[in-house]
């Protein structure tokens, strides 16, 4: 994996502010650490952002399933009306051809 870079591109460790947070934030005091702040409120956006996206990944996941069983379903209907259809048509006509010659014969 490659190294992070700070923004002067060199390599090595990420260059950023030093010291306590309330150094960094003006001296303002440990109550007043607004970079802490920021970035304590950060993760946890980015914690619910991260649950959002596995839920929608695991929706995702399940819609596939449901696509792909509907998929193999309308094959295997097809398959079988394509095999079973003119069996069926045929007994059909084959039934009504009876009718008709018995009713002729009866009439």
């Amino acid at each position: 994996m490659a190294e992070p870079r700070s923004r002067s591109g060199a390599k090595g460790r990420l260059r950023g502010a030093h010291g306590t947070p309330s150094e960094a934030s003006g001296g303002l005091g440990p109550e007043h650490s607004f970079s802490l702040q920021a970035i304590f409120e950060l993760q946890r956006s980015v914690g619910r952002l991260e649950g959002k996206i596995d839920k929608l990944s695991e929706q995702a996941d399940r819609q596939q399933r449901t696509i792909d069983w509907m998929a193999r379903a309308l094959f295997i209907a097809a398959g079988a009306l394509l095999i079973l259809g003119p069996i069926v048509a045929w007994i059909l006509n084959n039934g009504f051809d009876r009718i008709l010659s018995l009713l002729a014969k009866g009439g």
